[in-house]
């Protein structure tokens, strides 16, 4: 049996007569004060996390095109945000009709693909609902009754009002993102002033090993959502010829940023679209293997070579991350889940000396 090894008493009193570092203490206090403060106004924060992370990912390629010799920061800044504000403004112009043509398309055939897909999942039988035996036609009127009333009832001018508000995000979001790209820095030098004298060495050491490994997974996710959406659209309208591909492969590359839940959402929305259409048992087996190789492709190549080693956490750190960020900061702690598991992770390692993860794979 272990014994306990009890410390000499002049050890336990000096501990006890040490005084707590003062600004350890204070800064303590202040990150729960910001943690709070963040969740109390948390309605309002995406524009600002999306708009700080495109910031982020572009400062290397903003600080490769400054003018030598000192140059102005933000002139390379602002041509680096006239290319973004273009390629945008293109995609939109390109993307935009169709996607939005495909998402009205839908709306107008939802009762249609309603009753198609409950015929096929039901066929001649019937279910149990409420104590009634439902067949297909009557479920698919339920269903269709209960979206009617749903949108009778006022939530109709609650999905415009988000839409509205949506369009206000992006156009904020544009403007935070010039701040933060032009001063971008300095605002990181104010956040590390707010920090007490003698932790302002530790916070910057950290932000340096932090900076590679979160700079490569935002872009490597950011491939990932690219090589999802481009495969999909591939997939669903040149080999399976299904409806609104387009739609449902920007469906499916955007999940693709929600870890875990995300690729199964998506393979399960493709999947009951793909039953209503398929004609054939042939037609429902080829979307089996197109969404078997879809995954393999993103989960075993491209993933792992954008990504890197470092920037991979246990699955069921993941699984927490996501569902308590969602769960307390809604969107914006679905994006952030990751990134802060591997900001803490990276942190220990700095504050115990132990050696930083790589950014490389």
């Amino acid at each position: 049996m272990s014994q306990i090894v009890e410390e000499p008493p002049e050890v336990v009193e000096a501990r006890a007569a040490r005084p707590l570092d003062r600004g350890f203490v204070i800064t303590i206090i202040a990150a729960t004060a910001v943690v709070l403060f963040l969740y109390a106004v948390r309605q309002i924060l995406l524009p600002f996390v999306v708009a700080g992370i495109v910031a982020f990912v572009v400062a290397p390629l903003v600080e490769r095109l400054r003018p030598p010799a000192r140059g102005s920061r933000a002139i390379a800044a602002v041509v680096v945000y006239l290319v973004l504000l273009a390629v945008f403004v293109a995609a939109c112009l390109l993307g935009g009709p169709p996607f939005v043509g495909g998402v009205f398309r839908t709306i107008s055939q939802l009762p249609a693909i309603v009753q198609s897909t409950v015929a096929r999942l039901l066929g001649g039988g019937t279910v149990h609902l409420m104590g009634r035996a439902m067949n297909a036609q009557q479920v698919s009127d339920a269903i269709v009754g209960a979206a009617g009333q749903a949108a009778q009832s006022g939530r109709l001018l609650a999905v415009a009002g988000l839409g509205v508000g949506a369009i206000a995000a992006v156009v904020l979001g544009w403007i935070l993102l010039a701040y933060f790209m032009i001063g971008g820095p300095k605002l990181a030098e104010g956040l590390v002033r707010l920090l007490p004298p003698a932790h302002r060495a530790l916070a910057w050491a950290m932000w340096g090993r932090m900076a590679p490994v979160l700079r490569r997974y935002f872009l490597g996710i950011f491939v990932v959502v690219v090589y999802a959406c481009v495969a999909s659209f591939v997939g669903l309208a040149l080999a399976l010829h299904l409806r609104h591909a387009l739609l449902l492969a920007v469906l499916s590359g955007v999940l693709e940023m929600v870890p875990i839940a995300g690729p199964i959402g998506s393979a399960a929305i493709v999947g009951l679209v793909a039953i209503q259409q398929a004609k054939s048992l042939v037609a429902i087996i080829a979307f089996v293997v197109y969404v078997v190789l879809l995954r393999l492709s993103i989960d075993q190549l491209v993933a792992p070579i954008v990504l890197g080693r470092a920037a991979r956490v246990h699955p069921t750190v993941v699984i927490f991350c996501f569902l308590s960020g969602a769960l307390l900061f809604n969107i914006v702690g679905v994006v952030l889940a990751v990134p802060v598991a591997l900001a803490i992770k990276v942190a220990l390692s700095t504050i115990y000396g132990e050696p930083a993860p790589s950014a490389r794979s």
